[in-house]
């Protein structure tokens, strides 16, 4: 493995871009809400994660470790503090749609905290 120096204005492109792409998926959650009103935990479920838990791992990466942003899960436990480790185990932990619909409450909240800080990290020289 060849090391590097990072180009840091380029990095900070690529994490904004990634931060607006989060935004766009998120903007997708009807569709699991769609699936909870209906009652069908399964697509609920899938649409939950691709459209509501996926984008917000994604913006608390470029929060926490914004060197590692498109590592997703992988060493989660290490990488975030642990009110958030808790946090996501407990969104994760579905087993009900009414589980599914409280994480998308609870989702919510956390994923506009999240961008509001990942905007103001980005505006800043790191």
């Amino acid at each position: 493995m060849k090391y590097q120096n990072v180009d840091l204005a380029s990095h900070r492109s690529q994490l904004h871009t990634q931060l607006i792409q989060a935004q766009g998926i998120y903007s997708q959650r009807s569709r699991a809400v769609k699936y909870t009103k209906r009652g069908l935990f399964l697509e609920s479920l899938i649409y939950y994660q691709k459209y509501v838990l996926n984008p917000l791992v994604d913006v608390l990466r470029l929060i926490h470790t914004p060197s590692q942003a498109d590592c997703y899960l992988v060493h989660a436990s290490r990488d975030f503090p642990i009110e958030v480790v808790l946090t996501l185990e407990k969104l994760y932990g579905v087993k009900t749609v009414q589980d599914i619909i409280e994480g998308i409450n609870l989702a919510d909240e956390l994923f506009c905290n999240a961008v509001a800080e990942a905007d103001f990290m980005l505006s800043q020289t790191y």
